[in-house]
């Protein structure tokens, strides 16, 4: 791509989910890329305006499906049938991209959905993130989970809670995190660490467990 002549690796990486060497591997057109790291890419070029973030993803998807029609079943936009064109404000993007933890089936799909709402939010600093959490976990475990680097702890419950909290938003939309994170979280099999979970999730249903 000839997005990589314009910002470095490095500024890539503090603008993406993605480390370094994953970056360099998907740029180098070997393997056709997952629409969510295009997604991201348009995201990082973009700089947070949601309405140059629409149209540019809206011409690479035409460029990526072409580039293998078979994915193109990836996280197809849903098209309401007839619906009436209007024009679009900024506010209505924000709403219509903003991920939904309630579509996650797995608990892989919902830290990838927190990693976007981390972007969605205008991707605050792990240290920001960290300070707002309610001291749930220290700059250097957020950026673990946000860059999925070695060392990241499992996904429990006070960690969504505290991340969610962390970019900024509000208790009724914790609350959703939460909700997605128990429903998947309850469906797995029983084991040690899951029974461990419940508990914190128990926790974090008293008043003592949802604080700042």
């Amino acid at each position: 791509m000839s997005i990589s002549t314009v910002y470095t690796l490095r500024v890539l990486e503090q603008r993406m989910p993605y480390g370094r060497s994953a970056i360099a591997e998907r740029l180098s057109c070997a393997h056709h890329p997952e629409w969510m790291f295009i997604e991201s890419m348009a995201a990082a070029c973009t700089g947070g305006d949601r309405a140059a973030w629409q149209i540019l993803t809206q011409d690479m998807r035409a460029l990526w499906v072409v580039a293998d029609p078979s994915r193109a079943v990836d996280r197809e936009p849903e098209q309401p049938a007839e619906a009436p064109r209007r024009v679009e404000t900024l506010a209505d993007l924000a709403d219509n991209y903003k991920p939904d933890p309630s579509t996650a089936a797995s608990l892989k799909e919902l830290e990838q959905q927190m990693r976007q709402f981390w972007r969605w939010t205008g991707q605050p600093s792990s240290r920001e993130v960290a300070k707002q959490s309610g001291a749930v976990f220290s700059h250097a475990t957020v950026a673990k989970i946000l860059y999925d680097r070695p060392g990241k702890p499992p996904l429990r419950l006070a960690y969504v809670q505290g991340f969610i909290r962390g970019c900024g938003t509000s208790p009724d939309e914790v609350r959703t995190w939460i909700a997605a994170w128990r429903r998947i979280h309850l469906a797995q099999p029983s084991t040690p660490d899951h029974r461990a979970d419940q508990e914190t999730g128990a926790a974090a249903r008293s008043p003592a467990g949802d604080h700042r």
